[in-house]
């Protein structure tokens, strides 16, 4: 990589081998991955996204809800889907009014969510 900036939503990167407009735009709007041990380690309060699989979701009464299955990131942000135990699944947004609490140690996520979301 020659060089990287922030624009809007994403970054404009420049690499070496990429030398024409053309070649750069079959680029475009693409996702790069590197493996997880070339990444810096997620901060205190922080976790992976895909750390969120197999985490157990609790309402915040306690009730089980599940086990998260699946996370998407779609433009509106996160929305995990739990396995329900009686083999059904709920669609949940990732956000502050929905998730009151992430234990990393537990492997639980804690939810309120509003009337009829889940039920």
């Amino acid at each position: 990589m020659v060089r990287s900036s922030p624009f809007k939503e994403g970054w404009i990167v420049a690499f070496d081998e990429i030398t024409d407009r053309t070649t750069a735009e079959s680029w475009r709007d693409r996702t790069l991955l590197l493996p997880e041990n070339e990444v810096d380690p997620p901060g205190a309060d922080e976790m992976f996204i895909h750390d969120l699989v197999g985490m157990r979701v609790d309402r915040a009464s306690g009730e089980l809800v599940g086990q998260v299955t699946e996370v998407f990131e779609l433009p509106q942000g996160l929305l995990f889907e739990v396995s329900r135990p009686d083999g059904t699944t709920v669609l949940l947004p990732f956000n502050e009014q929905t998730v009151t609490a992430v234990d990393a140690e537990q492997r639980l996520i804690q939810v309120d969510p509003v009337d009829g979301l889940i039920d």
